[in-house]
């Protein structure tokens, strides 16, 4: 096995997080960034701690949870929205805060259909069928009274004309 070509390259110890910054010899020995571990504590130990520190703060009635998180985030030098986040992420797990509101799609979603259009089945169940078969029928009701009132408007204007095309022919 000595005829195997071995790459030469500098190995990093990636098990733990580097004090010092790495030295690579491809930037010519300068310092180059310090590796870092991502996030703090797989165990979710700073999301109970928050929880319970906030719960602390809160559990004499004297201040609210907002100033709870604003002030426990300058003790733990963080912003007070990750404190909320970790302190609502513990309270869901633990089933002490009601679930989130889905958020609505669009603004779209929000808005109601002009009235006496027919509702749109969806997942909230069947509509009532008789009601609209009552609602079809009445749309349908009006719509050939409004034909019939422009078909006896048409036919009068037809009539107006065709008696003063009979003028006209007499005249010449």
């Amino acid at each position: 096995m000595t005829d195997e070509k071995v790459l030469d390259i500098p190995a990093f110890d990636m098990t733990e997080a580097a004090p010092n910054a790495v030295r690579s010899p491809s930037t010519g020995g300068k310092k180059a960034k310090t590796i870092r571990k991502r996030g703090g504590r797989p165990d979710g130990s700073v999301g109970r701690a928050t929880f319970d520190a906030v719960n602390q703060m809160t559990a004499d009635g004297t201040r609210t949870k907002r100033a709870a998180f604003i002030e426990y985030g300058q003790r733990t030098n963080t912003k007070p929205g990750t404190v909320s986040a970790n302190y609502y992420r513990v309270a869901r797990a633990k089933g002490t805060s009601k679930p989130r509101k889905p958020r609505l799609a669009t603004a779209r979603a929000t808005t109601r259909p002009a009235p006496g259009t027919p509702r749109k089945p969806g997942r909230r169940g069947r509509p009532n069928s008789s009601t609209d078969v009552e609602t079809a029928v009445r749309n349908l009701l009006a719509n050939v009274e409004t034909l019939v009132a422009v078909l006896k408007q048409q036919q009068a204007e037809a009539t107006a004309l065709q008696q003063q095309l009979d003028g006209l022919k007499h005249v010449l």
